[in-house]
C-alpha cells in the first residue's frame, strides 16, 4: 500500500490509526487527541482534554503492545522530517520537549518515533508489531 500524496499532520495521524485499525484489530492503541485543532466554540473540549491529561507534551499515538525489546510504540505525527540533513534535531521548543518526552519514554522501555510520512508509518508498524493480519479477533 502506497500513498504519495501529502497529508497534514492531523490526517496522517488518523490515516495511520485507520491503518491500525484495519490490519491489526487485535492490537489495543490510543490516539491522544488533544492536538486536533478546534475551533473557539469547542472551549469546552479543549478545557475537558488539558484537564484529564498530564502536563507533558502529548505524542499522538501510544501503541499497547508489547514487541521483543519494548513495552510499547509511541509515535508522534510531523508534517515533515523534524531533523536536519545532518541528522540533529530541527529547532523549536515545542519539538524539543516531544523529543525530551520521547527519550524519558525510551529510558523506561518504549520505542518512540518521529513519523512524518505514511509509508514510514506502515514500515514502523509491521517492524515492530511483525507481518499484518487482517482478523476479527477481539482483544477481550
Amino acid at each position: 500500500m502506497i500513498y504519495t500524496k501529502e497529508l497534514s499532520e492531523e490526517k496522517l495521524h488518523r490515516k495511520l490509526c485507520q491503518y491500525l485499525k484495519g490490519y491489526y484489530p487485535s492490537v489495543y492503541f490510543i490516539s491522544d487527541p488533544s492536538g486536533i485543532r478546534l475551533g473557539q466554540s469547542n472551549w469546552k473540549v479543549k478545557s475537558l482534554l488539558k484537564s484529564t491529561s498530564s502536563n507533558h507534551k502529548h505524542l499522538d499515538i501510544h501503541i499497547l503492545e508489547p514487541s521483543k525489546e519494548f513495552i510499547g510504540l509511541i509515535i508522534e505525527c510531523k508534517l515533515e522530517t523534524p531533523f536536519k540533513n545532518n541528522g540533529e534535531l530541527k529547532s523549536g521548543e515545542h519539538l524539543e520537549m516531544q523529543k525530551l518526552i520521547m527519550d524519558a519514554l525510551e529510558s523506561k522501555g518504549y520505542r518512540c518515533s518521529f513519523v512524518w510520512d505514511f509509508n514510514q508509518g506502515i514500515a514502523l508498524f509491521e517492524n515492530y508489531l511483525e507481518n499484518p493480519v487482517i482478523d476479527n479477533t477481539p482483544l477481550f
